[in-house]
Order: C-alpha cells, then structure tokens, then sequence
C-alpha cells in the first residue's frame, strides 16, 4: 500500500496527497514547531541541528531627494574608533537602478540582532547619524522607511544557512534527502553548491519537481 502524506494545519484543516515538499526555513524546522509523525530520520535531524541559521536585515529609507553622489551604487561608513557596536554601516543607493532617492541598509552581524528587538524609531535614528556623518552638508531626513525583522517573523526565524562549526557539505546532502519517497525537501539550505541564495533555493523546488516526477535528478548536479 502507498504511503501517503498527511499535513495538519493549526486550523483544524487536513491536507493528504501522495507527496509533500517541505519549504519551510532552517530556522523553522530548528524551531520544532512542525511535528513529524514518524520523527525524521536520525541523519536528516543532525543536519537540521548542524547547520546554522543567520540574521540579515534591510532597512530602507525613502527620501525627498538624493543627497548623495548619483553615479555611486554603494555607501560604506566604518568608524573603527568607536569600541561599542555597531560602528559599521553599508547602504545601496537605488538611483540609478530604479531613479527613486531610496538607500537601504544592509544589516549583518550584531547591529541585525539589534534591529530584531529595538524600536522603529531608533532604527531609523541610528541609520540616519550615520548618514548623517558622511553627508553632514547635504542630509536630510527620510519621508518613509520599511525595517526587515526576520528572525522575529515565526515563519522565518532567521534569514539564511550558513556551514555552521562542525557542520559540512554533507550536512546540505542530507538536507535534501527524501524521505520514504513521500516528503521531499526544498528551500537554500537543501542546495549544497548554493545555500543562502534565492537562485538556490529556485534550483532546489525544480529538483524535487523532477524527483517527484520520477526524473533523474543527477542532470541538477548543482541543486
């Protein structure tokens, strides 16, 4: 008898099929929100515990106009002086890609684990003295802005894999592994030769299609 795929939803609905691919982040399958009934198989959880799970947000500011240099994609502030973080800022200018006075910030490291728990305002505040000591003649202050929080979003709980200490190549090898030909797994950290992008992430879903469809998924060597 063919083994069948059962999802229950916190709603009370119940899905069967005969497949069910596994989308959800690291961070989540981390979580142990979802419930496997039976428990995934021994090498599949030490993968999901191996792997790392890291914070990365964006912070986008809109302006009344652009103050800075036009013919410049990147702004970078490093102020190695000050002992307490965050004294780093990076920003990508999106004038000239789209001609909207639009800088967003790329927030890596413990300044992105701040932006998680802090409030609106004093993230805005911080980016803008930031701006603000590199344009000091011609800043002016933001009419709009949109902050990521990834980490704190429950269907993310973070924002990509990272090899973690101890962890492996093998690790994202088992990542992608099915499970009783019934639950398939996709998503950046199934893809071995490219994790923590959106492309792998694409390359894993055609993947699990072709592996579903009973293909030969060795012709995506890199998914």
């Amino acid at each position: 008898r063919k083994r069948l795929a059962k999802v229950f939803t916190q709603s009370g609905k119940v899905f069967i099929a005969d497949a069910c691919v596994v989308t959800v982040s690291l961070g989540v399958l981390q979580s142990g929100d979802i419930t496997f009934s039976p428990p995934l198989p021994r090498y599949k959880q030490l993968a999901i515990s191996k792997l790392g799970f890291g914070v990365f947000n964006k912070v986008a500011l809109r302006f009344p106009a652009v103050f800075w240099p036009q013919d410049q994609d990147y702004l970078a502030r490093a102020c190695p002086g000050e002992r307490t973080a965050p004294n780093h800022f990076f920003f990508l200018s999106m004038w000239r890609c789209s001609e909207t006075p639009v800088l967003v910030s790329l927030v890596t490291g413990e300044l992105a684990e701040m932006v998680e728990t802090a409030m609106d305002f004093q993230v805005v505040e911080l980016m803008c003295t930031a701006l603000k000591g590199m344009f000091p003649e011609s800043f002016v202050p933001p009419v709009s802005y949109s902050i990521s929080r990834w980490k704190s979003n429950p269907l993310f709980q973070g924002c990509y894999s990272y090899a973690a200490i101890g962890a492996s190549d093998v690790n994202y090898f088992d990542m992608s592994q099915p499970v009783n030909n019934v639950l398939f797994f996709a998503g950046e950290a199934t893809n071995r030769w490219h994790p923590s992008t959106v492309h792998g992430a694409i390359y894993s879903g055609l993947r699990e299609g072709m592996r579903i469809c009973g293909e030969d998924v060795a012709s995506m060597q890199h998914a």
